[in-house]
Order: structure tokens, then C-alpha cells, then sequence
């Protein structure tokens, strides 16, 4: 079983609903508090009732219902790493070398991250986003993951048309699969459009099983920073797909002057990876 007990998160996420804000000044770096909204919800597909592969449907319920006991990362062979860079060397009309070239790094780099069993893996969760110093959350004893934003900059992803996703990063996602590491996916939309967010990714063949972890809000007073570090706290969540800023922490919003995060720089390809968004229209040249 690679995820949380959906009832389980949503107890933990309640429990820890708390909003963290007015105190914190930055010695100018901030415009305000960085807000911790608390709420939103990880629907798996043990809250959606879809087509599982078959190691999920020789699970009994209980297995399935139970929450994962963390383990030590697993290890993946150098012919896995080769495959996933193989995946990208001719990228699709749609998409430029350099777009492919952006995938090939996330998947890499994930897959590195998850050979790595003694527990030295990196986190891409900041352990204080205020502090602006790219020091990590620790990450020691949980299952690996990748979490890949949907949303355009400033809208959401959309539920209605044909999208198209690269063929390369999906044989790459499922390598990583095939490693035990845990896909997330995160966007704005609410709960209740799970259903049609997992068939937008399973028909653009990203997700075609409905085995990743989605991460949607409960309400739209909600937002993605509290479920990034929940998610985060979970899993070893070793490498985060976004096309901006603000897709790998909320700080970038409120940032009076950009020089001051200069130092999280350093969690550019190495933890953080700007990225093509992974669904894009059908007609959009």
C-alpha cells in the first residue's frame, strides 16, 4: 500500500487546522505573515471508486483502508535510470527539447533521490519557508514521492476539452511507480471534481490507472500550502513539478523583495523543477 488511509489524512489535517499568521515579520522580507491555511483533502483512489491494477484488487479491505508503515526508500537499478532518460530523447511535436529536457530532470532526479535507502534523501518541503534559508524539512523513514502541480499560473486546471501530456514523462512517472515512489498530484480544484480530474489524467494516459494521490480542496478558502507540507510530511517528498514559483511554497507570494529568497535557489533542480504544465489542450500549438 503506497498511501495514507484517506479517513486517517483527513483526521490528521483537522486536527492540525490552525491558522499561522499575524506574528511573523521577516526583517522586511515579507510583504506579511506567510498565511498556513489549513484544510483541503488527498482523495485517493480509495475515496474514488475506480479501475485499480491487480495488485489492488487482491488486497483486502482492510489492507486497503490501512495507512502505510513507513519504510526505508527503495532502491532502483542503473538500467531504471537509464530508461528514464532514454523516454525523452525525441520529444513530441507539442513539446521542445528544453520541455523534455525539464521532465527527464524531475524524473532523474526523483528516481536518484529514491536509490537512496539510508535515509539521506532530501526533502523539497522548506523546513521554515520564513526563515528563507532552503534548509529542508527532515525526511527520514517515510515512503518517497513526487508531487506535479496542474494549474496554470493563476487559474485552474480545466476540466472540460482534450488534453494532451507527453508521452515521455508518462513512461517516466511509471518508472518511478515501479520504484514504489508515490506520484502526487495538486491542484485548486475542489473534492469534488476528483472524478473529473483523474479521468482528465488517466485519458492523457499520465495516470491511466487512477493509483496517484490527489491533493484538492475542500472549499475555495482553502489553498495548497497546507496540504504541500502535510503531503510533505507523509512521504519523502523528494521533488516538486510546478511552472512557477509559488508551485514549491507559498513564500514566493508574498516576498517584498525577490533578492531576499536568493538562497532557495539552490532547490532549483535539485528538489524544485520548473516544468511544462503536464495537460495542455489539445489544439494549443
Amino acid at each position: 500500500m503506497r498511501i495514507a488511509s484517506p479517513r486517517q489524512y483527513g483526521q490528521s489535517v483537522m486536527r492540525g487546522s490552525i491558522l499561522i499568521g499575524a506574528a511573523l515579520m521577516l526583517q522586511g522580507c515579507l510583504v506579511a505573515a506567510i498565511p498556513m491555511v489549513a484544510g483541503g483533502a488527498m482523495a485517493s483512489r480509495d475515496v474514488i471508486n475506480e479501475s485499480r491494477d491487480d495488485r489492488a484488487s487482491t488486497s483486502s479491505p482492510a489492507e486497503t483502508a490501512a495507512a502505510p508503515t513507513p519504510t526505508a526508500l527503495t532502491s532502483a537499478s542503473d538500467a531504471d535510470l537509464a530508461a528514464v532518460s532514454e523516454t525523452a530523447v525525441e520529444p513530441t511535436n507539442s513539446q521542445s527539447a528544453a520541455a523534455a529536457s525539464a521532465y527527464t530532470d524531475f524524473a532523474s532526479y526523483a528516481l536518484t533521490q529514491a536509490m537512496l535507502a539510508d535515509g539521506s534523501a532530501q526533502s523539497a518541503i522548506l523546513e521554515n519557508p520564513g526563515a528563507l534559508d532552503g534548509a529542508r524539512a527532515a525526511c527520514v523513514g517515510v515512503p518517497a514521492a513526487v508531487l506535479i502541480d496542474l494549474d496554470p499560473a493563476g487559474k485552474m486546471l480545466a476540466l472540460e476539452g482534450a488534453m494532451q501530456s507527453d508521452p515521455a514523462f508518462a513512461s517516466q512517472l511509471e518508472l518511478l511507480r515501479r520504484q514504489d515512489v508515490t506520484i502526487g498530484w495538486i491542484s485548486q480544484r475542489l473534492v469534488i471534481d476528483a472524478e473529473r480530474v483523474r479521468a482528465q489524467l488517466a485519458n492523457a494516459g499520465l495516470d491511466p490507472l487512477g493509483e496517484d494521490v490527489l491533493l484538492l480542496l475542500n472549499s475555495f478558502d482553502q489553498n495548497k500550502q497546507q496540504r504541500r507540507r502535510a503531503f510533505g510530511q507523509s512521504h519523502c517528498l523528494v521533488a516538486i513539478a510546478g511552472d512557477t514559483m509559488t508551485d514549491f511554497d507559498e513564500l514566493f507570494d508574498y516576498l517584498k523583495n525577490p533578492d531576499s529568497a536568493l538562497r532557495l535557489n539552490s532547490l532549483r533542480n535539485v528538489g524544485w523543477f520548473i516544468t511544462p504544465l503536464p495537460l495542455m489542450p489539445l489544439n494549443k500549438e
